[in-house]
């Protein structure tokens, strides 16, 4: 029952109700306009404030017995919300009490004092509002609610709920609640690119930005994907002065290169090709990429064969060119045992290489155990070379690509802690608030450099890290906590540079009293000690969580491959998780406390080999996208 008496004279009324598709900016929504009585409060009015409440549920379809309760709880069929709450007179009245700035005056408006509520307009119901929805998706049904919160006047000591709590409010009452079906429709065909460096605005996808092409009317453009033919990996790497990298590798010869076999003679070769672009090319060109790799530098590559369980590195590596292409040829030991272990296969057995770059993009490795962050590596699938036995004919291909519009999905804010001596400021960052227990976790800190407000490179001193559990069972307590770094080392503290970013997972931290057992679990905080000097010490805190904390992206992707006159889906995805996560920036996203991720997905498929060497007519490969929206990036 309203304890306002104005409220049952404040119903809303719908007026116009139009779907809204535009092909240009690329969505699609549902317009609405809602009308109410207008009314103006008076210092009389028993009701000091009046807000307007939207509200949107989705009606999930509800089971039968015996499984009545096969969704959550069907808040579209509530009246009105049943704790009906305005926002805390005071702040209200610091914002009345705001006077508007001039409009060529940089500067914020600030508090006017003295004033009171003379100068100020009472509250007024408004008389039309206007409303758009738009990404929601198509075809959900949907309930829309509209409707006014009244507030009445307060003493000066207003009632507040929650004991108070910043945030959440004083008691309301509800005007008439008005409610309607809503469903959204299809967007339409993704628009077109942006400008090729605005990444944060384009909704198709991508491969790299050293991937850029020239579109039909002359523009630079991104292009969508890339396919190989065989089997391949893909890095994207960028410089300081804004050269770019694409990056692919795979094997000398094509698939050939990649296939071994009990007959196999314990050399792999591998042929890596670079693409990039910065200020001097703006289009794709082809590069050494020996440079950005740090092959030149002592171990430089580092190869791991991985023949089911059983992993060896390469007693020999050789890099060459072969014009602008790095042929990189691995020689590994024991090929007697490899050549067994290879006999005892079958199609079920796990083989790949692995390539890792310690030096890639200037990165230094660290004279402790604890590795630089992002590692920069490349995983070829292998094949087993069936020898003489009588199988299908198949040919592995690739497709590579990225998605911009779920790498923004992907950024995270920083855990952050700061602290100053005399003269300078000091920062710690985690590249999260929250983790798994097996997560990795990006930590670096430095001293901050006032003008840019990023980690200033000249200070890397390090500092002496120790870690600590606050169990989700006892709260008031702290278990000190050993990083292992092999079966027989556990260190109690580690040490980093400063200006350097460290990875280390969380699955390795143990309690000293039970080295063999992971130490965390959700509910768990994680502390993150760091002593950088006499007078300056830095603390992170972090949750440990159950629920993952990357999520798949809210897309669908579906690989067409169309031979002559004969389309085929090769693969379908829908919230695929990535290959790999690269980052542009790092270090100053952990400094400035936003870490930005991008995604990169690489798919391999198999297609039926021809029976023409020379191929089988024309083929095409395309990627279509389907966000959740409904909008569509179409061949």
């Amino acid at each position: 029952m309203a304890t306002q008496p104005l409220a049952p004279h404040l119903a809303a009324s719908f007026g116009p109700d139009r779907a809204v598709q535009a092909p240009e900016p690329g969505f699609s929504g549902r317009g609405q306009s809602i009308t109410w009585p207008t009314h103006a409060l008076n210092a009389q009015s028993p009701t000091d404030s009046i807000f307007a409440s939207f509200g949107q549920h989705v009606v999930y379809e509800r089971g039968q017995t015996p499984f009545a309760h096969d969704g959550p709880a069907a808040r579209h069929l509530a009246p009105a919300p049943t704790r009906r709450r305005a926002p805390d007179p005071a702040l209200t009245q610091t914002l009345l009490e705001r006077r508007d700035a001039d409009p060529g005056d940089i500067k914020p408006p600030v508090p006017t004092k003295g004033l009171g509520r003379d100068w100020a307009a009472q509250a007024l119901t408004p008389a039309r509002i206007n409303r758009l929805t738009i990404g929601r998706r198509p075809g959900a049904m949907e309930v829309s609610t509209a409707s006014l919160t009244l507030a009445g006047r307060q003493p000066e000591r207003p009632v507040l709920l929650d004991g108070g709590w910043p945030g959440t409010g004083r008691p309301a009452d509800t005007a008439p609640v008005l409610s309607h079906a809503l469903r959204t429709p299809r967007s339409t065909v993704l628009p077109p690119d942006p400008e090729p460096n605005h990444l944060e605005r384009r909704r198709r996808t991508y491969l790299s930005r050293a991937d850029v092409g020239e579109a039909a009317d002359g523009k630079p453009k991104l292009l969508p994907f890339e396919p190989f033919d065989d089997p391949r990996d893909v890095i994207r790497l960028s410089e300081d002065n804004g050269t770019f990298w694409r990056i692919d590798a795979g094997g000398e010869g094509g698939a050939a290169g990649l296939r071994i076999g009990p007959a196999w003679q314990g050399t792999l070769r591998i042929r890596l090709m670079g693409h990039f672009t910065g200020p001097v090319h703006p289009l794709r060109t082809l590069g050494d990429p020996r440079g950005i790799l740090g092959l030149h530098r002592d171990r430089g590559l580092i190869g791991q064969l991985a023949i089911g369980h059983l992993i060896t590195q390469p007693n020999q590596v050789d890099v060459g060119m072969d014009g602008l292409a790095v042929i990189m040829t691995l020689t590994f030991p024991n090929i007697d045992s490899l050549q067994e272990r290879l006999a005892e296969a079958t199609a079920d057995t796990h083989l790949s290489l692995t390539l890792k770059f310690p030096h890639a993009a200037g990165a230094e490795p660290l004279d402790n155990d604890l590795d630089v962050a992002p590692a920069v590596s490349m995983d070829l699938p292998l094949t087993l070379d069936p020898g003489g036995r009588r199988v299908v004919r198949t040919r592995t291909r690739t497709i590579a690509f990225g998605d911009p519009a779920y790498d923004r999905v992907l950024a995270s804010q920083a855990a952050l802690d700061s602290d100053r001596d005399d003269t300078d400021e000091f920062r710690a960052a985690a590249d999260r608030r929250e983790y798994n227990s097996d997560s990795t976790m990006l930590l670096a800190f430095g001293q901050i450099d006032p003008v840019e407000d990023v980690f200033d490179v000249t200070y890397t001193a390090p500092a002496a890290v120790t870690f600590q559990r606050v169990p989700f069972a006892a709260p008031g307590t702290t278990q000190e906590l050993e990083l292992k770094l092999s079966p027989d080392t556990s260190l109690a503290q580690v040490s980093i540079n400063a200006h350097t970013a460290v990875r280390l997972r969380l699955a390795d931290l143990r309690v000293a009293t039970a080295p063999e057992d992971a130490a965390l679990s959700a509910g768990d905080t994680l502390i993150i000690n760091l002593a950088v000097k006499e007078k300056v010490s830095l603390t992170l805190r972090v949750r440990v969580v159950a629920a993952p904390v990357i999520a798949p992206p809210a897309s669908v992707y579906s690989v067409i491959e169309t031979v002559e006159t004969t389309a085929r889906t090769r693969l379908h995805a829908p919230g695929s998780l990535p290959t790999r996560i690269e980052f542009p920036d790092l270090l100053q996203d952990l400094a400035r406390g936003h870490v930005r991720r991008d995604a990169l997905f690489v798919w391999h498929f198999a297609t039926p080999a021809p029976i023409n060497p020379e191929g089988n007519g024309d083929r095409r490969t395309d990627l279509i996208k389907l966000d959740r929206s409904g909008g569509g990036q179409l061949p």
